[in-house]
């Protein structure tokens, strides 16, 4: 589920301006039934328009509530969801309007409540597109390196790239939606194909399955001949080369090094992950 910061935002200022002009009626109701003086802190409620805004003012300010839970359930900031449920069932607070003596006006202790969490929301939210895109990426490299776990979780002990390519678009397309399977990227003499990529990322994905010491060794070459290939592509600008061992037979900082030593260029960056699963060997077919 994708998080839309900017209708979000636009919905809640909405709930705000209609909550806020509630109460502002509210308050021009009891002058006008006082003649120009607030004599006492609550004037009875007692008329239709009464009711119709009390009800109004009750409907707002319970979505602009669910609305933050919301966003904190999303962003996964439970203490302040906790703070936020307990300054809710504060006394005042918990008053829909009252009455400032000191000003002669009425408002609302729970809006002036949810601005301020609403405001805490949208300073965390209020990200550039650039700073969200390196969110995001950091996202996408925890699945990766987490390409293991998802397989363990759905046990599957993969045999070959297909399956392993196979689970992971399954997942992927779960939080990136636009990502895709197979791109071509034309060249003279072939078209080769990234496993998949994200395109609002402009990232494309390799996955290499090795299963021995062999193919540990193989499998540069491969990712050296796949970045010749996709060298001046424009839909790409970062490409991940992840590599799922059945053991441990390169270490992350010998393929940094074996990266930096050929000069790879800085938009691919390589990743080894650990987990089961091996190719079926020609006697166990038999």
């Amino acid at each position: 589920m994708e998080f839309n910061f900017i209708e979000f935002k636009k919905n809640l200022e909405s709930d705000f301006d209609i909550a806020t002009k509630c109460v502002n009626r509210i308050h021009d109701l009891r002058w006008e039934s006082s003649y120009g003086g607030l004599k006492e802190p609550f004037l009875s409620f007692n008329n239709n328009e009464d009711a119709h805004l009390l009800e109004q003012l009750e409907f707002r300010i319970k979505s602009i509530e669910l609305k933050i839970i919301f966003a904190f359930d999303f962003l996964k900031l439970d203490y302040l969801k906790h703070e936020f449920k307990s300054d809710l069932g504060k006394e005042k607070i918990s008053d829909l309007i009252d009455y400032y003596s000191y000003a002669d006006i009425f408002y609302s202790p729970k809006i002036s409540l949810l601005t301020q969490y609403f405001e805490a929301i949208i300073s965390i939210l209020n990200v550039t597109e650039e700073e969200k895109a390196e969110k995001q990426l950091i996202v996408l490299e925890r699945i990766l390196k987490g390409t293991p776990k998802i397989l363990l979780d759905n046990k599957i002990e993969p045999q070959n790239e297909t399956q392993v390519q196979k689970h992971l678009y399954n997942y992927l397309i779960h939080i990136f939606p636009d990502t895709v399977r197979e791109i071509p990227i034309p060249k003279i003499a072939k078209t080769y194909k990234p496993d998949f990529g994200i395109r609002s990322l402009k990232v494309a994905i390799e996955y290499k399955f090795v299963d021995s010491e062999n193919e540990a060794k193989k499998f540069c070459g491969e990712i050296f001949e796949d970045i010749l290939a996709y060298e001046g592509s424009n839909d790409w600008n970062l490409f991940y080369a992840v590599i799922y061992m059945t053991n441990a037979y390169m270490t992350q900082d010998q393929l940094e090094m074996e990266f930096q030593i050929s000069k790879i260029p800085s938009s691919w960056k390589p990743l080894i992950v650990y987990g089961n699963g091996g190719r079926i060997k020609k006697n166990e077919i038999n």
